[in-house]
């Protein structure tokens, strides 16, 4: 009997690691493990989720001390935490944990980060962060895409185009710098955030990134 693994994303937001994490849930349920989402109630996640089906738990956005309390009253055999504060809530727990870490960020805690039972690493890199920090069983698995069909250029499309949230550990500063000496060049952002750099140009969240 396969056991019951609750995933866990404390965001509300719509990004990869979301989409990463739907893609996920949706393989295994269609493969009949047992599996449950805890995650804001109407989130994107939710929302997309529940459509499918899908048994859903909800806990607070971001990091509260009621999370640890429901996930508490859940019981699996396995918690999946895919967001920073989805590890903290469920580290303080006595079942059975692996993190899935997708980004680069050196973490601060290394008792929060010694408590789980195994990692997935999005490359080797966030694996050598993880093991600075003393984290053990740290498997490497890369992210996948979908392969997506032969599509006509968007009107609005520019002649380079990088997808990522307008955050700053996604690069974009590099390349602002590298538009800066292509000043005849197109260059383009799909994604959501605060932050702006010059020289590019800005199209938000797009669906139609083929």
């Amino acid at each position: 009997m396969k056991p019951y693994i609750v995933h866990i994303d404390t965001g509300f937001e719509w990004r990869g690691g979301q989409k990463q994490l739907y893609h996920l849930v949706l393989g295994m349920h269609q493969k009949g493990w047992k599996v449950s989402v805890a995650c804001p109630d109407k989130s994107p996640l939710w929302n997309k989720l529940y459509s499918h089906q899908i048994d859903l738990r909800a806990i607070p956005q971001g990091w509260s001390l009621r999370t640890p309390f429901l996930l508490n009253k859940i019981k699996p055999d396995l918690f999946a935490a895919h967001t920073s504060h989805g590890h903290g809530c469920a580290a303080v727990l006595s079942r059975p944990l692996v993190v899935h870490r997708r980004v680069d960020f050196v973490p601060s805690s290394s008792w929060k980060y010694r408590r789980p039972n195994g990692y997935i690493a999005v490359s080797h890199a966030v694996a050598n962060i993880l093991r600075s920090k003393k984290a053990q069983n740290i498997y490497v698995v890369h992210d996948g895409v979908l392969p997506v069909s032969p599509a006509s250029p968007a009107a609005d499309g520019p002649t380079v185009l990088a997808v990522g949230a307008l955050v700053y550990h996604k690069g974009h500063s590099i390349l602002s710098k590298a538009a800066e000496l292509l000043p005849d060049t197109d260059i383009g952002i799909a994604g959501i955030g605060q932050l702006r750099f010059p020289h590019v140009r800005y199209l938000g969240f797009r669906e139609d990134i083929a």
